[in-house]
């Protein structure tokens, strides 16, 4: 793709609507870091944004109670983040609150 070079001050930023798996942090952890990468290399993009419970899939509904279930997104956050060195990524996923047992739906920021 030919994209203008950005201009100095500014920054360019993709808004990724993918078609998730519920359940399957995996395959949608895979599918994230694709993105991530395309839009790195195609759209020269510094920040990539994905939407809400984009790691779970959606709805994840009682998957939310298993403790396997998180930990396998938790354990899936960190691949994103390995992949995010050279972008900034905004991903939605389910998140403990510190302090507590609450389970939030979380934006994350991984830089």
């Amino acid at each position: 793709m030919n994209h203008p070079e950005t201009q100095a001050g500014s920054i360019r930023i993709a808004l990724a609507q993918i078609s998730t798996q519920v359940g399957n942090c995996v395959a949608n952890t895979d599918r994230v870091i694709e993105i991530i990468q395309r839009a790195k290399q195609e759209l020269n993009a510094r920040v990539v944004v994905f939407p809400e419970l984009t790691l779970t899939g959606y709805p994840p509904e009682d998957l939310l109670l298993r403790a396997d279930f998180l930990a396998q997104c938790t354990a899936q956050i960190a691949r994103i983040a390995e992949a995010a060195r050279e972008v900034a990524v905004v991903i939605g996923a389910p998140q403990r609150r510190p302090n507590s047992n609450q389970l939030i739906n979380a934006a994350l920021v991984l830089d």
